[in-house]
């Protein structure tokens, strides 16, 4: 279980925050509930998650934009209907313990979190960072579909009185300036791949966010100072968390570490701690 309660109270704490990264995916199926709910018994701070939306404007959880990767089948999620996808084993490909895992949808996973674990939701709408995972490109989202997937995940984070419980992040500058603009009490996170970082930390310090995520190269004392000056916080994505890593971003300053692998990542965390 979570050591807070709110965002703001994670964000504001003096102690390292933990987040694992699309549940704890080292050990089950990414961005599953079983991932997810071994990540709070593990005792995350925040589930990490990346949410868009099918064919028939449900709220799945997925990180590509297609689902041959993850799954059984093949196809873009926009393609979709939740009934489709439902069809589809998301845990066989990672091991047989996992045959006949079925795709969440967001309401799932808050039922799941909810007083629980808090929450990083990523809006997966970016258009013009190339893919990490797979070499199809994700479909243009148009302005209009912008904003129907903030407002639909909105709606469904207020639906289960979960406004404190989440952050909003993502590489889209146009989604995060959605949500500030409709829904300036939501928390925020701009997520940054280039290296040319600061034009990146500059707009989310200005568009009134509360936080980015750029890589772990960029986890500096120098870079630290700079986003820290703006008064933003800064979460580090590692995916397995290794000793030397982890102790070098405790030591310049990161305000949170991501991690595939949570109880390894807390393990290091604690001993960094008390050296």
């Amino acid at each position: 279980m979570s050591r807070f309660s709110t965002v703001h109270e994670a964000l504001s704490s003096d102690r390292m925050v933990t987040l694992a990264h699309r549940g704890a995916s080292s050990y089950a199926p990414e961005n599953t509930l079983p991932s997810f709910d071994l990540a709070i018994q593990h005792g995350v701070d925040f589930l990490e998650l990346d949410v868009t939306l099918s064919s028939d404007g449900e709220l799945v959880v997925i990180h590509d934009p297609d689902v041959d990767r993850t799954s059984n089948g093949t196809g873009a999620v926009l393609d979709l209907t939740l009934g489709q996808l439902r069809t589809l084993d998301f845990g066989a490909g990672f091991s047989q313990e996992f045959r006949d895992t079925r795709i969440p949808v967001l309401q799932e996973v808050l039922r799941l979190a909810k007083d629980r674990c808090l929450l990083d939701i990523e809006l997966k709408i970016d258009t013009k960072r190339p893919h990490l995972c797979t070499d199809t490109p994700r479909r243009p989202i148009d302005g209009s579909q912008c904003t129907r997937l903030v407002d639909t995940v909105v709606r469904a984070i207020d639906d289960f009185d979960m406004c404190d419980q989440v952050l909003l992040s993502g590489f889209s500058r146009e989604a995060l300036s959605t949500v500030k603009s409709r829904y300036p009490r939501v928390v925020c996170g701009l997520a940054i791949a280039e290296k040319d970082i600061r034009n990146s930390v500059s707009f989310a310090g200005e568009g009134e966010m509360e936080l980015v995520f750029p890589q772990v190269h960029s986890g500096t004392r120098e870079y630290l100072s700079f986003v820290h000056s703006l008064g933003l916080k800064v979460f580090i994505c590692v995916f397995d968390a290794h000793r030397d890593v982890v102790r070098d971003l405790a030591s310049a300053g990161v305000d949170g570490i991501m991690a595939n692998n949570p109880d390894i990542l807390q393990g290091i965390l604690s001993r960094v701690s008390k050296s």
